[in-house]
């Protein structure tokens, strides 16, 4: 690295997307970043390495727009390794990256040639990801879907086979699906059934997912977990069925007020449990006061 001099910011903005190579930050600067240099100019210099711009886009991008002369620069080497996580150090200091730039970190470095257990390894963890092999792998296996679905991946957790399996789909599929799940606000473990539920059901049906989001009302629903129960139901109707007679029976059974009868109300499993729970060990002997023949019913019907 060699001593910092001060160069020209409109021969730094980058011309073609292989100059902005090492771009991964959000373009829009926050207001605070235009405040300063308009008042006091570019304080941080910027880095460039064999005349590519490495870090500070959004300084050169302001310097530019608010008619800048000169702005500092460092004169950096290394290996496109070093120089991002010398980068990713340096835009700490404004605040942590959010999960589009962690993901475009993630793109950048790959398209740079750095190897992925060193993106897991190196880069994620100097950028203070917790989850970073993690998400080298759904970015991975995200990396053919639209940036509306790569955001879905990220914050919902999907795997690589269902991303396998969403990259496959209809545009007009893909876009019902996705408008589903920003709309309904799901879970994660939301998300990821709706997901496999659905899916199955269209390959099932031989219908498009579009139809039966439009069919199954799904956009209107307003919970998360009715949008799960709506899709599980005309996925599976007798196992949803089934499930309602066996939480009716629950119900019906008459337990003192501190114990609670619980089941496994997914029933996806071959097999099924119930659970007795109490309150505190000082109500054990309250669950000899179960009605054995009761129980039995119940768990004959489970």
């Amino acid at each position: 690295m060699n001593a910092s001099d001060r160069a020209d910011p409109r021969a730094l903005l980058p011309e073609t997307a292989d100059a902005a190579a090492y771009r991964y930050r959000h373009p829009t600067p926050p207001e605070a970043l235009r405040a300063s240099i308009a008042r006091d100019g570019v304080l941080c210099p910027v880095g460039v390495c064999e005349d590519r711009l490495v870090s500070g886009f959004r300084r050169v991008a302001l310097a530019c727009e608010l008619g800048l002369a000169e702005i500092g620069v460092r004169r950096l080497s290394g290996t496109p390794l070093a120089l991002l996580c010398s980068s990713v150090l340096e835009n700490l200091v404004t605040g942590p990256l959010d999960l589009m730039e962690q993901a475009a970190l993630v793109r950048a470095a790959i398209g740079l040639g750095v190897e992925v257990d060193e993106v897991a390894g190196e880069l994620l963890p100097s950028a203070r990801v917790a989850r970073a092999p993690r998400l080298v792998e759904q970015l991975l296996a995200a990396a053919e879907l639209p940036v509306r679905w790569q955001r879905i991946v990220l914050a919902k957790g999907l795997n690589a086979p269902r991303c396998a399996l969403v990259a496959r789909l209809p545009a007009g599929d893909g876009d019902a699906l996705a408008a589903l799940i920003e709309t309904a606000s799901l879970s994660g473990s939301e998300c990821r059934m709706v997901v496999d539920d659905l899916l199955e059901a269209s390959r099932r049906d031989d219908r498009g997912v579009g139809e039966l989001v439009a069919e199954l009302g799904l956009m209107v629903i307003p919970a998360g977990r009715d949008v799960v129960a709506a899709v599980r139901a005309y996925r599976r109707p007798q196992l949803t069925a089934h499930r309602r007679r066996v939480a009716a029976a629950v119900a019906a059974m008459t337990l003192p007020p501190a114990l609670r009868l619980a089941w496994d109300e997914d029933l996806e499993q071959r097999g099924a449990e119930l659970r007795l729970r109490l309150r505190s060990a000082r109500d054990l002997d309250l669950a000899g006061a179960v009605d054995r023949v009761e129980l039995q019913k119940l768990l004959d019907l489970l």
